[in-house]
């Protein structure tokens, strides 16, 4: 053990380094910060969440959810969507996807989705399909307000020319009707050019709420500006946050009404509205189950052996259950 403390206290001790990025496909920027001014303004959090309801290595049936908080001054305003998704693979190897009014298709062995050269799953497909639904419903909501923030959870990189053609028609709608489009990500794993983790380097570096300019991109799929910032100056968190590169000259407002919704203390200095997305959008242990028994019955009324096949209990089940 001595060794491994003495290894982890001289990598906190290795010089701070640069913010670390392939220089081909972004700009990167030296640090310096800037004060985070509170403001308020209108602006809308959107989140999803997804759990499968049956599955095996060839397909995937899944229940999602996605839903906004939104908040204008004082008021606030939710909603939500749900929606089945299925996801399953044919002798052509591609996965056949159906979700909502769409029907798309995923190749099983696109290097994209799945760097090893081994089959990408059902699952990871199908959190695919969720994360398409939040930028639907986030189209959705552009087209019916205007003037207004609107946040995701997580990054705006569509690395996928299917995940590329949901984005970009979600800025044209938030262009159209002068939104703008940004995100916020719970965690980071960016790093300095001395192997540091770049959250911990920049939170060192300033005390307060701040947000400082890393870096910005230089191809489409994925049009951000990246910064990280803290909201809070009494908070210990520090945020990797994007906006796209259309509204990189609004990043200073953008910011201030995300501080000024980042004040509850159930998570000090991470914006509420997102707490409020999460807790409408996941989709509890619970509920998995009881879709997982109405999904049962009405396939066991369409093909009763179908059914006890396939919600037969698994191995790793049935080892789960076995007291020692």
């Amino acid at each position: 053990m001595e060794k491994v403390l003495k290894d982890l206290k001289n990598y906190h001790e290795s010089d701070e380094g640069k913010p670390y990025f392939n220089k081909d496909k972004y700009e990167v920027f030296d640090y310096d910060f800037n004060k985070v001014m509170r403001i308020s303004g209108p602006i809308y959090f959107i989140d999803g969440g997804n759990q499968e309801v049956i599955s095996d290595n060839s397909f995937c049936i899944s229940f999602n959810k996605v839903a906004y908080a939104s908040f204008d001054h004082t008021k606030k305003k939710v909603d939500s969507k749900n929606f089945w998704s299925s996801s399953i693979l044919k002798k052509d190897m591609k996965y056949k996807t159906r979700f909502m009014d769409e029907m798309i298709e995923f190749d099983a062995y696109d290097p994209r989705l799945e760097s090893s050269g081994n089959r990408v799953s059902p699952l990871k497909i199908s959190n695919l399909i969720r994360k398409i639904g939040e930028f639907m419903f986030a189209k959705d909501l552009c087209d019916s307000v205007k003037d207004s923030i609107i946040v995701l959870d997580g990054i705006l990189l569509s690395n996928h020319e299917i995940l590329k053609k949901y984005i970009n028609e979600l800025y044209y709608s938030a262009e159209k009707n002068n939104n703008i489009i940004c995100s916020v990500a719970k965690t980071s794993n960016l790093v300095t050019t001395t192997g540091r983790s770049l959250n911990e380097v920049v939170s060192s570096k300033k005390n307060g709420a701040f947000y400082v300019k890393i870096a910005k991109s230089k191809f489409d799929e994925h049009n951000a500006t990246i910064y990280l910032l803290r909201l809070h100056e009494r908070s210990d968190h520090v945020f990797r946050f994007e906006i796209g590169r259309t509204w990189e000259k609004d990043a200073e407002k953008v910011i201030g009404v995300l501080a000024d919704n980042s004040k509850d203390p159930v998570f000090l200095g991470y914006p509420y509205g997102l707490v409020v997305a999460d807790e409408l959008a996941r989709v509890s242990n619970n509920e998995t189950e009881f879709m997982r028994t109405k999904f049962s019955v009405e396939l066991s009324k369409k093909d009763k052996m179908l059914a006890k096949t396939l919600f037969k209990k698994n191995p790793h089940g049935v080892l789960d259950s076995i007291k020692f």
